[in-house]
């Protein structure tokens, strides 16, 4: 075939079938991408015609024959433009046109015979019609007529980078487009869950029939993503969990799951949040679900938060959310009923079956566990004691909590699992434990417990603090427990010297907590003893000892409280030891209740209480009022610094800021 700079020569020479050759090499490719700008079949013939008439009059203005396909591209858009300028008010939508674009760019009439052929043409032509156009150009070039990204770079004038970008750009918005053209079109057609469900088998069944660990991967995230898409309460449960981790997955799948209904409660736990990288994980969902009615939410916490990355984050997500112009639901709604109803459940089951990869079986597992079908409960529990992977053992655990079952073949297996050489497994056991043990088995369980929370005490074992909290819980502050553990816990604290290693100290710290969750209302017998550890015990320590001491009546335990409202740490290496203990002490007089809550408003009023514990004070009552007992609040004629005072005003103001829809 002639190149390109022969026929430019020739052409200039006055040959002009030269050119003739270079028009019907182009005039396709052309005529499709004068059609992505303006969509409608007879403008684009006319702006190639044109584009064409130009090339041949100012050929000799073009210095290098070689990049004849650049410079003629160009022309054609610059008339395309030119065209869109003209038309703005009146200009053609896409389904004006019942053509389609080949693979070469041709244009030409969709078969009648293939009308689900020609339907999902015209719905991608809508999608691609509703793209910027400086991202459908870059598309159309790419995808549709096979230039480089160096090419389309040299047609239009742009660095290769920049074309990378809108192309990265163009295809996520493309395929927003896309979701919400064929979800109009499944509305319409009144069976979007059964229409969804079917599409994602058949991608799911393919997949799987390619036999590549990369799109069994894909697959099972899939399948995952869309069992918690159909599983709320489990999302907003993890959303609200103790463990940050938690927290921060189930902020990330809520922004891939574009469920409107999830805006709400994201917003609520926004404003409850107090950890950075949650708080900038939430802001980025927000943004994912175009969330435009979060714009006061996120301009509020800009002004009122000292952190730099969640200010920068909040000004982004304001500027991202002002450019979302129709905010609608995206999303097909679906159940976790359809998923069974579709069969999803055995695709996952087959796939645990088979898979050997450990990624595909996390994936698999919770996917399986937030459907909650107790189908693969045998399976789970082999995974949970034979795989080699240990990350797949702690899914494996969570999924039996998940699931709920607490058959005594499920119990034998979590007790197995307590005993696991990995301490992320034995953590995720005992949580599930927690929550699984039914009323007639809880005695065996919390030996069991014990049995591994009494060794954890003398080596470095960071379950210690999961063991403590699930014999609490299971123990349910039974007068019995308490007399049957409390003395032992007692006993290993006093044992501990005053000036022991630090591993020592945080088990120390756990056997408080124990005392704190142990104790009954009202059980005041430990109180002396309790008393005579605050005065021997390191001060990590503290904390949960002040805890135990909240639930006493008794006036010289609260005065020993209010004592530590003021507590400093002995070095500033431990300030936020000092923290925590102030806290504590907040906590505790709380707890007291109605005797011990003057005492945190006198406290407030004295001029005589440190700055400190008045910020410790509104920290803890930030966390933990109600919106109600705030209220009660206003009257207070509070007195400290402009910090406090500052803080004192944005408490004031929680009720109003929580309350923005």
């Amino acid at each position: 075939m002639v190149d390109d700079t022969h026929l430019v020569l020739r052409a200039l020479k006055g040959e002009r079938d030269k050119y003739g050759e270079l028009v019907e090499k182009y005039q396709k490719p052309l005529l499709g991408l004068a059609f992505s700008y303006v969509q409608n079949y007879q403008n684009a013939q006319d702006i190639v015609q044109d584009a064409l008439i130009v090339g041949y009059r100012q050929l000799a203005s073009l210095r290098q024959p070689h990049r004849f396909d650049a410079w003629i591209r160009q022309i054609t858009i610059n008339i395309s433009k030119s065209h869109l300028r003209k038309q703005r008010r009146n200009q053609q939508q896409s389904d004006c046109s019942l053509l389609m674009l080949s693979a070469d760019g041709d244009l030409s009439a969709v078969p009648e015979a293939n009308v689900e052929t020609k339907h999902r043409q015209n719905l991608i032509r809508k999608a691609l019609a509703g793209l910027n156009p400086k991202h459908r150009e870059v598309i159309v070039l790419h995808h549709i007529l096979n230039y480089s990204a160096a090419e389309i770079a040299a047609i239009l004038g742009v660095t290769a980078n920049t074309v990378y970008v809108r192309l990265s750009r163009g295809r996520k918005a493309l395929q927003r487009e896309l979701i919400n053209v064929f979800e109009d079109d499944l509305h319409m057609l009144g069976c979007e869950a059964h229409l969804y469900l079917q599409r994602l088998t058949e991608e799911i069944k393919k997949k799987l029939a390619a036999e590549n660990p990369r799109e069994q991967r894909e697959a099972a995230g899939q399948l995952r993503l869309t069992a918690a898409r159909a599983n709320h309460s489990r999302l907003l449960a993890d959303l609200a969990a103790d463990n940050s981790k938690i927290r921060l997955e189930a902020a990330e799948i809520i922004g891939q799951t574009e469920e409107k209904r999830l805006i709400p409660p994201l917003l609520e736990r926004l404003s409850l949040e107090s950890e950075p990288n949650i708080q900038i994980r939430i802001i980025q969902s927000l943004v994912e679900l175009e969330a435009v009615e979060a714009v006061p939410v996120l301009e509020e916490l800009q002004r009122q938060t000292i952190h730099m990355d969640v200010h920068k984050q909040c000004g982004k997500a304001v500027r991202c959310l002002a450019d979302v112009k129709d905010s609608k639901p995206r999303a097909v709604p679906i159940t976790t009923a359809d998923l069974r109803d579709a069969g999803l459940d055995q695709i996952m089951i087959q796939m645990l079956e088979e898979t050997a990869d450990p990624v595909t079986m996390i994936s698999l597992l919770d996917g399986l566990g937030r459907l909650g079908t107790a189908k693969p409960l045998k399976k789970v529990c082999d995974l949970l004691l034979k795989v080699p992977y240990p990350q797949v053992r702690r899914q494996a655990a969570i999924t039996l909590g998940q699931i709920g079952t607490s058959s005594a073949f499920i119990m034998e297996s979590l007790l197995k699992a307590v005993l696991d050489q990995d301490w992320t497994v034995v953590d995720a056991a005992v949580k599930t434990l927690a929550d699984l043990t039914p009323k007639e088995q809880t005695d065996v369980v919390i030996h069991a417990l014990l049995d591994v929370f009494w060794d954890s005490l003398s080596k470095p074992f960071p379950v210690r603090f999961t063991l403590a909290a699930a014999v609490a819980k299971l123990a349910d502050r039974e007068l019995k427990w308490a007399d049957e553990l409390l003395p032992r816990v007692i006993q290993e604290l006093e044992n501990y010297p005053a000036k022991a290693e630090y591993q020592k100290f945080h088990a120390s710290r756990v056997l408080c907590g124990l005392v704190a969750d142990l104790i009954p209302p009202g059980f005041n017998d430990l109180n002396e003893k309790i008393l005579n550890l605050l005065n021997t015990n390191k001060f990590v320590t503290i904390p949960p000892l002040l805890l135990a001491l909240g639930y006493s009546k008794d006036a010289e335990c609260i005065a020993t409280i209010s004592t530590y409202l003021s507590y400093e740490a002995p070095d500033r290496r431990y300030e936020e030891y000092g923290k925590q203990v102030r806290e504590s002490a907040v906590r505790a007089l709380m707890n007291i209740g109605e005797a011990g809550w003057p005492r945190l408003r006198e406290a407030l009023m004295d001029s005589g209480t440190s700055d400190h514990a008045k910020l410790s004070i509104l920290d803890v009552w930030q966390k933990e009022l109600s919106l109600q007992q705030i209220a009660e609040l206003q009257g207070l004629d509070v007195r400290g610094n402009a910090r406090f005072l500052n803080k004192w005003q944005l408490l004031l103001r929680k009720a109003e800021i929580s309350s923005i829809p």
